[in-house]
């Protein structure tokens, strides 16, 4: 709820959220993988995340969890994500 606020997500983003958020990116556990998808893709919702998600590195792991992963939220919340 707290990443649908659009103020909320810019005093997330300048406390560091796009690096943090990184940083759990190469996780294999599914679980975290589909919460930290759907959370990268809602951050996307303050467009300037938009490019501070590309620059931090954040599609490879993206397009991998597509690749690796056999949960379909996996794949919903990553797809959904890579389209922001």
């Amino acid at each position: 709820a707290i990443a649908k606020d659009k103020e909320n997500l810019g005093a997330l983003t300048s406390m560091g959220l796009v690096p943090s958020l990184y940083r759990l990116t190469d996780t294999t556990d599914d679980k975290l993988r589909c919460y930290l998808a759907e959370a990268i893709g809602r951050c996307c919702n303050f467009d300037p995340n938009i490019p501070s998600f590309g620059e931090a590195g954040v599609i490879v792991p993206l397009v991998t969890y597509l690749k690796q992963s056999e949960d379909r939220s996996v794949h919903h919340y990553a797809a959904m994500a890579l389209s922001e």
